[in-house]
C-alpha cells in the first residue's frame, strides 16, 4: 500500500520510521471498512477514522479498537458514531458494546 492509495476498502494504513527523514509504509492495512461480525456477515462501513486502542490492564495488549465510523446513505456519508471492535481473533458482535459479554 502506498500513501497515495486511497481506493478500495482500506481505511487504516500505518507507517513507521527510525529517523524523521525516511518513512516505511506497511503493505497491509491496519484495518478496513468491512468488519466481519458473528454469523458470517460483513458490516460495510463507509468510513473509519481516529483510531484509539483500549489496552488490557493485565497484559498491556490491545483489546478493543475504537473508531469514529459512518454508514453510507444513498451515496452520502451518514451520521458518525463511535464503533468498538474487539481484537484478538474473534468476529465483532453486531449490536453489542465492546464491554458487554
Amino acid at each position: 500500500m502506498e500513501i497515495t492509495d486511497r481506493t478500495g476498502p482500506v481505511s487504516g494504513g500505518h507507517a513507521f520510521t527510525s529517523s524523521i527523514d525516511h518513512w516505511h509504509y506497511a503493505t497491509t492495512p491496519a484495518y478496513t471498512v468491512d468488519v466481519d461480525v458473528k454469523g458470517g456477515k460483513t458490516l460495510p462501513l463507509k468510513r473509519r477514522e481516529r483510531p484509539q486502542l483500549l489496552l488490557d490492564p493485565k497484559s498491556g495488549q490491545p483489546s478493543v479498537l475504537y473508531n469514529a465510523a459512518s454508514f453510507s446513505k444513498t451515496g452520502n456519508i451518514g451520521r458518525p458514531f463511535t464503533f468498538a471492535q474487539r481484537l484478538g481473533g474473534g468476529a465483532a458482535e453486531e449490536g453489542k458494546d465492546a464491554g458487554e459479554q
